[in-house]
């Protein structure tokens, strides 16, 4: 897990690509049941709980690396493989998944989003989890991170720059 986190720093497709891909596999052994049960068996008690386990552990900073990956360095063509990740951390860690994505709101530097604009995002993502739609969870990320991005990162800046992530741009705590 601490390898696919790093690796989240790519800015080449194909192999970013491999680790969203990769990580969202590894989380499918959270469930009980990968797929269709005709094909596949039932996943190992003891398997599910270590992927829990390492996702709860982990989790906070895999979202944080994913909403600065979209903000900053993801090609677009990795921006639905990340929203699915995120998905996929919703489902299995349907209490969770809020608090990281707000914790990360959180860590944008400061100015770049106003508490009015953070406590619509957090209410109108707290609204979709309860209605449990997919489509609009999914939706809010991706217009969130391109609203964030046409607003405060310009090519005119350095900001776009991955070694940028690391600083007074984005602090992971």
């Amino acid at each position: 897990m601490a390898a696919a986190l790093s690796c989240l720093s790519l800015e080449l497709e194909d192999p970013l690509l491999a680790v969203l891909h990769f990580l969202r596999d590894f989380l499918i052994f959270g469930r009980s049941m990968v797929g269709r049960p005709s094909l596949y068996p039932t996943i190992p008690t003891s398997v599910q709980e270590t992927v829990l386990a390492l996702c709860k552990q982990q989790g906070a900073q895999l979202v944080a690396r994913m909403i600065s990956g979209l903000i900053y360095s993801f090609p677009r063509d990795c921006v639905p493989d990340a929203s699915g990740l995120y998905m996929s951390l919703v489902e299995l860690c349907p209490s969770e998944a809020p608090e990281w994505i707000f914790g990360t709101l959180n860590m944008l530097p400061q100015g770049t989003i106003s508490d009015l604009e953070r406590e619509k995002f957090n209410n109108q993502f707290r609204q979709n989890l309860s209605t449990i739609d997919d489509l609009k969870i999914r939706s809010q990320i991706q217009d969130f991170t391109s609203w964030y991005r046409r607003r405060n990162i310009t090519p005119r800046t350095d900001k776009t720059r991955l070694e940028s992530l690391n600083g007074a741009h984005f602090r992971y705590e």
